[in-house]
């Protein structure tokens, strides 16, 4: 009514103009026509859809279609109708004409949120407007900053583009927060075993990964160092460095300087090569100990000696120059491990390390012989005047039965020995017969590990595994064969014990590993191995003896050697699914 009531007014407005003009012509004289449409134009505006409102010049006319007289001119035209973009245009009317304009709107834009997953709240320009799936409808043309979030996982955002008459879209993948925290621990020195709450979770430096927010009571054990405990926060997402330093335990029992005359004479303590002259022993047991002295040329000289806490016990002895016949020379003989009983020519000669004076120059037969080992028989030819070396390396026994300890991270997978359950880990498994034993951890949620270990006859060797989160599957782990001259050497993987060789490691982690092949009285051999995803690799070694020289295999124990690895890949095949 009220922009009927405009529209009205401007016409009689007109109307009035040209009466006063038409007078004013008159009382002058003038003669005017007397048709006021020759100042009015007719303007006929309809829209597809119709329905749209009309503004002109500011004033609102209605729906379309509308048609009504304006003045002669220049004038402006808004068409609005809901979801539908404002048209502007201006328009000339010319007098006692009709101006027809037909103007087809444009839809306006719409905006879809998505979200993987569902259910996420949407937040426009920082107003929440809804939950995803969201479509918004009659949006304006313009750039348009949103949000998705959602309990537990990251915020997700964007700036989306809206243009009218084309939908816009943004798709939102949200990424899960973590639940749990990692610890990335270490120690000084390193290869101390790690306790979370009295639960073992291998040795330093380690990484341990989904560890409940919270603090938590670490403990780090290493033998001769005094135990370190700490207690450790971790917050969801979030990974803690920490490093242990590790104080010494108080020095117990006492100590022995041992001299000799001439100097250079190897020194045995418990038959347990402990140095040459002269030299100081810490950290002996207050006891009663056998000492033994040997230098080539010289006779052996053996002697007790009671050590004392907290003192320092002298031993100086003086060597006697051995004199062997012109006709006789004699045989200086080692054994890996020492204390093995030794037979010349079938008789009973004393135990390694000794030396045999006296011996015939001829061609004799030793044999070093110890429990929980193989006996090894050589032929040694005497030459008379000179010291022949024999050092016998003692495979561990193939009769009697040795154990297991076997610890895992996690704790708690199934222990499989040749494919017979044998409890869960930790666990000690005794009475295994001695030999080469197929070993397998399980657990649910996580990747079967399996390696190949040697028992040794009355003695225990330890396992530590560390299991892989899966379900299956060989995208991240490799194989790694590890075999040595002599065998039986413990197998150090990144600090954790893999049993002795010759073994086969299944599910290694890919990538870059330390391995450490140790063993009684050889030198500890270190390398970097690398293994890849789905491959095998093999790393062989020959040791070197403690003090020098190498454990030479010759062409048969380089043909031992091959050997064993065929038979390690062979039982790699045999064992793969």
């Amino acid at each position: 009514m009220v922009r009927r009531c405009g529209h009205t007014i401007l016409v009689c407005g007109i109307l009035v103009l040209c009466l006063v003009l038409m007078m004013s012509s008159s009382v002058s004289g003038i003669d005017l026509p007397y048709d006021p449409s020759i100042f009015l134009g007719t303007i006929s505006v309809s829209s597809n859809p119709s329905g749209a409102d009309v503004i002109i010049d500011g004033t609102n006319y209605g729906p379309t279609p509308f048609s009504t007289a304006l003045m002669v001119g220049t004038h402006q035209l808004l068409l609005q109708r809901g979801c539908y973009a404002d048209y502007n245009t201006n328009f000339e009317i010319t007098s006692q004409t009709t101006t027809t304009l037909d103007i087809t709107l444009t839809e306006k834009g719409s905006l879809t949120v998505r979200s993987t997953p569902s259910g996420a709240d949407v937040s426009i320009h920082g107003s929440y407007v809804g939950t995803t799936p969201f479509t918004a409808n009659c949006v304006e043309n313009g750039l348009y900053s949103v949000s998705v979030k959602m309990e537990g996982y990251q915020e997700a955002s964007t700036t989306v583009g809206v243009s009218a008459g084309s939908p816009s879209s943004y798709n939102a993948v949200l990424v899960r927060l973590p639940t749990t925290g990692t610890f990335v621990l270490s120690s000084v020195p390193s290869g101390a075993a790690v306790y979370i709450e009295g639960e073992a979770r291998g040795t330093t430096p380690t990484t341990l990964t989904g560890v409940n927010e919270g603090s938590h009571m670490v403990t780090f054990k290493k033998a001769g160092y005094q135990d370190f405990t700490a207690e450790i926060g971790v917050h969801v997402g979030e990974t803690i460095h920490y490093t242990a330093t590790l104080e010494p335990e108080a020095p117990a029992g006492g100590s022995i300087s041992a001299r000799s005359t001439p100097s250079g004479a190897a020194v045995y303590l418990d038959n347990v090569p402990r140095g040459t002259t002269p030299t100081t022993i810490t950290g002996v047991t207050a006891a009663t100990h056998t000492m033994k002295f040997t230098k080539s040329g010289y006779n052996d000289y053996t002697t007790t000696v009671t050590v004392a806490n907290g003192a320092t016990t002298p031993v100086d002895v003086t060597l006697v120059a051995s004199a062997p016949s012109p006709s006789g020379g004699s045989i200086a003989i080692s054994s890996i491990p020492t204390g093995a009983a030794v037979y010349l020519d079938n008789v009973a000669r004393g135990t390694t390390p000794t030396t045999l004076t006296g011996v015939t120059a001829a061609t004799h037969t030793v044999k070093v012989s110890l429990a929980g080992y193989q006996d090894v028989t050589k032929t040694v030819t005497v030459v008379a005047g000179q010291t022949t070396q024999v050092t016998a390396t003692l495979p561990a026994g193939t009769t009697g039965t040795g154990s297991l300890t076997v610890a895992s991270v996690p704790s708690g997978a199934t222990v499989f020995l040749d494919g017979t359950s044998r409890g869960t880990t930790p666990a000690t498994l005794t009475g295994i017969s001695a030999g080469p034993h197929t070993l397998k951890l399980s657990k649910a949620g996580y990747q079967d590990n399996s390696l190949q270990v040697t028992v040794a006859t009355g003695k225990t060797t330890p396992i530590s595994l560390t299991l892989q989160q899966g379900t299956g599957g060989n995208d991240d782990t490799g194989t790694l064969v590890v075999v040595s001259s002599p065998t039986g050497a413990e197998i150090v993987l990144d600090d954790r014990s893999m049993g002795t060789t010759p073994a086969t490691l299944t599910g290694v982690i890919k990538g870059t590993h330390i391995l450490t092949l140790r063993m009684d009285g050889y030198q500890d051999h270190t390398e970097t191995v690398t293994v890849n995803a789905g491959e095998t690799q093999q790393a062989s070694a020959i040791l070197e003896k403690e003090g020098g020289g190498m454990a030479t295999p010759g062409f048969g124990g380089a043909i031992g050697i091959a050997a064993l690895l065929f038979l390690v890949l062979g039982c790699r095949k045999r064992l793969l699914p």
